[in-house]
């Protein structure tokens, strides 16, 4: 993505398209963050979703932006299908 290479961010951006679409999700490795880091945000990230949930309310999504936290239920015919809490960070 960084590449002085035009071509080299086109076909970057394109192999990302790909698996949004393909698979819903990509991997990015060697980028640089330590693991260390990764450790330590992953941490944060667990702490905040085994708040109660009154307090992750405080930082509800936007609907203008949808930043912030949310959560879903997929429900069905009354059968609960999936549930999903996220926080979405633009």
């Amino acid at each position: 993505m960084y590449s002085g290479d035009a071509e080299i961010r086109r076909r970057t951006v394109a192999l990302i398209d790909e698996a949004c679409r393909e698979w819903g999700f990509f991997q990015v490795v060697n980028h640089g963050v330590g693991h260390e880091m990764m450790g330590r945000t992953r941490e944060a990230w667990r702490e905040f979703f085994q708040l109660p949930v009154e307090e992750k309310q405080r930082y509800a999504n936007s609907p203008t932006t949808y930043e912030g936290y949310g959560s879903r239920l997929g429900v069905e015919k009354g059968i609960s299908l999936d549930w999903s809490d996220y926080f979405f960070l633009h």
